[in-house]
């Protein structure tokens, strides 16, 4: 029976045939033709995949496994052994890990994580990568803290880490995070707390809401604005990256790991993205948009300011639980975005008064 050996999550992934005489193979399929197919499931689950190769190479084969499932079709250890080295425990133990749905399921390979994912759980990834000592500038440099994107940077950095720490997939370190890689991380961090969680950066008042909003402009105007970030006029930006230029952005950009673009200068938050993160990822840029929906934006990111990354996801929009489409992040000059309902504009803005907007970019 073709049984996988992939236990790290190697992309690439393999088969091996049990090997030998007519006999030996004939043996091999009868210890396995009567497992059930459930058991099997929990088996890979609980053990992995490298027990089970055991396990059908075993003349004992599922007969021994039986006797070590309890009722919930979990590995027990039998009374007055050492505990059994079979697979990973549980659940992560380190106050950082613990609890995060995606990282339980990336420590059991459940599936592991790979490039190309985005999630609250790989910041949790990439900034325990940096408490650990390792540079992520490109994943930090938007949004001055990790992006939650395991882009070619963290693929390059979990390999770095896997060479470190010995965990190896035939001698090579292979970029994905599963449970070898998850458990040692949870291991070093076991008796570490978690990060502090960052308290409000503004106060809840009128004044510094309203001074926030003026510098947040401010900031929209001056720049710096460089071909790959910075809020933009679609004509300010043909006329200076021509190169760069794509005749969609004449409706409108916004970074697309965050946003979903719905017509003319109007977007929505991706459903499981950070929306404290996405506010930020838009203001960064690169963004081509119109007066209007950059201060739609930058109210927004006022709100976040004053009530904190946390409460404003558990609103707008989160990398851990599905957001109702309604309430997640709508940024739109016809109207209808949520920050309405907690924001009042300005006298100048009511009147469609926009001399804040000069130049961007």
């Amino acid at each position: 029976m073709p049984v996988r050996t992939h236990d790290e999550g190697v992309s690439k992934g393999s088969c091996q045939s049990a090997k030998g005489s007519g006999a030996q193979q004939a043996r091999a399929k009868s210890s396995t033709s009567s497992a059930p197919a459930g058991m099997v499931l929990r088996l890979l689950r609980t053990a992995g995949n490298r027990a089970v190769q055991g396990l059908v190479k075993s003349p004992a084969g599922w007969q021994a496994s039986v006797g070590l499932l309890d009722g919930r079709g979990l590995f027990r250890q039998p009374s007055g052994d050492p505990p059994a080295a079979i697979g990973p425990t549980d659940k992560l133990q380190s106050p950082r890990f613990a609890g995060d749905a995606r990282l339980e399921r990336v420590y059991h390979n459940a599936p592991p994580m790979r490039q190309g994912e985005i999630h609250e759980a790989v910041k949790k990834i990439q900034q325990a990568l940096i408490d650990d000592g390792f540079s992520m500038p490109i994943s930090t440099r938007k949004l001055g803290e990790p992006d939650g994107i395991f882009g070619p940077e963290t693929f390059e950095t979990v390999q770095a880490f896997q060479t470190k720490y010995g965990l190896l997939e035939r001698g090579k370190a292979d970029g994905v995070v599963g449970t070898h890689t998850m458990g040692k991380l949870d291991e070093l961090y076991r008796n570490t707390p978690p990060p502090t969680p960052k308290p409000p950066e503004i106060d809840a008042t009128e004044k510094a809401m309203g001074q926030h909003v003026v510098e947040q402009m401010d900031k929209a105007n001056a720049g710096p604005n460089t071909v790959d970030s910075g809020v933009w006029y679609a004509e300010n930006y043909e006329r200076e990256h021509h190169d760069h230029w794509r005749e969609d952005f004449r409706t409108g950009f916004a970074p697309p790991a965050y946003w979903e673009k719905l017509g003319f200068m109007e977007w929505r938050l991706k459903p499981r993205v950070s929306a404290s993160d996405g506010i930020r990822a838009w203001l960064k840029g690169l963004t081509i948009a119109e007066c209007l929906t950059t201060v739609i934006a930058i109210e927004f990111d006022t709100l976040r300011a004053a009530v904190g990354d946390d409460k404003f996801d558990a609103k707008f929009g989160s990398a851990d639980k599905v957001t109702p489409l309604a309430d997640r992040i709508l940024i739109s000059p016809r109207g209808g975005s949520q920050v309405q309902q907690f924001m009042k504009p300005t006298e100048a803005v009511s009147k469609g008064d926009l001399a804040g907007c000069r130049k961007m970019g």
